[in-house]
């Protein structure tokens, strides 16, 4: 059996067994990770729109981005 640890701001520890393949468990961290960077991309960007010389951005723009940056 192996094992997968999650560093997180907090003291909190906890162990959760789930029985999944390792592939399909860093597949959805990734996922995960993606949705984040998406809305903070997605904050910043409504926050700044106007007042900074950014364009408005597409979803799927955002997806790129933050594929090739991140």
């Amino acid at each position: 059996m192996g094992e997968i640890i999650i560093k997180i701001p907090e003291e909190v520890r906890e162990t959760i067994e789930i029985i999944l393949p390792y592939s399909e468990i860093k597949r959805k961290i990734e996922e995960l990770k993606k949705e984040e960077k998406l809305k903070f991309l997605k904050r910043f960007t409504d926050k700044y729109l106007g007042k900074l010389d950014i364009p408005e951005i597409k979803e799927d723009e955002l997806y790129e981005w933050t594929y090739f940056y991140w």
